[in-house]
């Protein structure tokens, strides 16, 4: 009787969790994985073999999944489920960065030690001559940043599956994120997928649910979204692993490439492109790589990149770099602004209330907050004061 009491209570205590994800699954059009999770927490309360998995990662994006595993992991907070009984983490090994070059590691390696996981690291460059840690049931990869080769694999029971921020094949490669936002996508998604022995981002999908991108999203605001979709769909694979890598499907759909964003696509062009692609660029780049212009100096700065101080098109010490901290699309005051006081030219800048409005190749965009070279970011209101009427 006491025992019939406990497994119920955990019955009740794990249908709770399930009724509270419930909700945003169905929202999303995914009521099969309401029953999914069901019968995995079903199964697992009655002593099914707990995981041991081995997580490769980097980002800020694995970190949130890195997390969401840890809740899962002996011993788990109350009423949710025990899927793994030893997590251990792979990163790439600490990089000297900034000016001072001083060793700097990535996100995920700060998440595992506040969480306090074990955590390996590889050579800098390939995973071809590492030796895998023993033990392990499943490799779970997340922004890894690494191809991972048939010797890794191998020395996975359960295989390796890899969480990719869209739904593929679209956007395979390292910047998925980034691509939706520049070409102006309306839906994306998170795909779980088997991790492919020949080609990155190619094994068949084991999840997948799709996610609309807003008017509003940057880079930033969509990969938080995402983030929490794709470890609530991790919990999900892993719950029924087997089953999952049972049914899993072939990826259909044109194949369209995301690769790594090139320095040179921070650099804006008011001469070359529009007011959205401008908009789309800053969405994709401002808040991680950031995006800048170039200004000719001497006078007041009146203009950003036109033909004069394009880049490539002076001398480099008769160009002002700036940066563009803070960008968005005109307001309808600023649009009617504008109606009156037309910029002659892609470039040309004009202050008005709170921004610096500056005319592209067709459209304009404002400008809020600018970093000078050499400077602290400053305000619109302080450039203009500082920089459009005395430099």
């Amino acid at each position: 009787g006491i025992l019939f009491s406990r497994q119920l209570k955990y019955k009740q205590m794990t249908w709770t969790v399930v009724q509270r994800l419930r909700r945003p699954l169905l929202l999303a059009g995914n009521e099969k994985n309401v029953c999914r999770i069901w019968r995995g927490f079903s199964s697992r309360s009655e002593g099914a073999k707990k995981l041991s998995v081995l997580f490769f990662g980097s980002d800020e994006l694995s970190s949130v999944c890195l997390q969401h595993l840890k809740r899962h992991t002996s011993p788990a907070e109350n009423g949710v489920a025990e899927l793994i009984d030893r997590l251990e983490v792979v990163c790439p090994p600490d990089k000297p960065q900034g000016r001072g070059q001083k060793l700097k590691g990535v996100p995920l390696k700060s998440t595992a030690e506040q969480l306090g996981l074990v955590i390996h690291h590889p050579p800098p460059d390939s995973l071809r001559e590492w030796k895998t840690p023993d033990g392990f049931d499943v490799g779970v990869v997340v922004s890894f940043g690494y191809f991972i080769p048939r010797t890794v694999l191998s020395a996975f029971p359960h295989e390796c599956i890899n969480v990719h921020p869209s739904i593929l094949p679209r956007y395979r490669g390292a910047s998925p994120m980034q691509y939706t936002l520049l070409n102006g996508d309306k839906t994306t998604g998170v795909s779980i997928i088997r991790v492919h022995p020949g080609t990155m981002d190619a094994g068949d999908i084991l999840w997948a649910q799709q996610e609309d991108v807003r008017d509003s999203d940057t880079f930033t605001s969509l990969r938080s979204r995402l983030g929490q979709i794709a470890a609530r769909g991790l919990v999900d694979v892993l719950t029924n692993l087997p089953e999952a890598l049972r049914l899993a499907k072939t990826q259909v759909g044109e194949i369209v490439m995301a690769p790594k964003i090139a320095k040179e696509m921070a650099h804006i062009s008011f001469v070359q492109l529009s007011a959205e692609e401008v908009w789309a660029r800053w969405r994709a780049l401002g808040e991680t790589t950031g995006v800048s212009s170039f200004a000719g100096m001497g006078g007041s700065v009146d203009a950003l990149e036109t033909k004069e101080t394009r880049l490539g098109a002076t001398p480099q010490s008769n160009r002002l770099r700036i940066k563009l901290v803070q960008l968005r699309q005109l307001e309808p005051a600023e649009h009617e602004f504008l109606s009156q006081h037309k910029l002659a030219f892609p470039g040309q800048c004009v202050f008005h209330r709170n921004a610096v409005l500056i005319a592209c190749r067709s459209g304009a965009v404002a400008a809020t907050t600018l970093h000078v070279e050499s400077r602290s970011p400053v305000s619109a209101h302080q450039f203009h004061l500082g920089y459009m009427i005395q430099h």
